[in-house]
C-alpha cells in the first residue's frame, strides 16, 4: 500500500507544480489506495477526515471487494467459453 501511495504522490507532482503556479496556494496530493481484496493503508481515515470526507471505510472496502468479484466472475466464464 505505501509503494502504491507513494507512486500516487508521485505520478501528480507536474499537476501540483502548475496548479500552484495557476494558483498561487499551497497544493497538497492525499492518496486514497484501496487493494482489489479491499486492503487500505493505516492512515486512510486521517486523510479521509482532512479532505473532508464522511463515510464508512467498511462500505468501501466492499464496493471494492464486490466490483474484483464482478470482474473475475466475467473472466472465469470468459475462459470457460474458450
Amino acid at each position: 500500500m505505501d509503494r502504491k501511495e507513494i507512486e500516487k504522490i508521485e505520478k501528480y507532482q507536474d499537476l501540483v507544480r502548475e496548479l500552484k503556479t495557476l494558483w498561487e496556494k499551497k497544493i497538497v496530493v492525499i492518496p486514497i489506495v484501496i487493494g482489489a481484496l479491499g486492503t487500505t493503508s493505516k492512515a486512510l481515515p486521517k486523510r479521509l477526515k482532512d479532505i473532508g470526507i464522511k463515510t464508512n471505510i467498511g462500505k468501501m472496502q466492499k464496493i471494492v471487494i464486490l466490483y474484483t468479484a464482478r470482474v473475475l466472475r466475467k473472466i472465469l466464464r470468459f475462459d470457460q467459453s474458450c
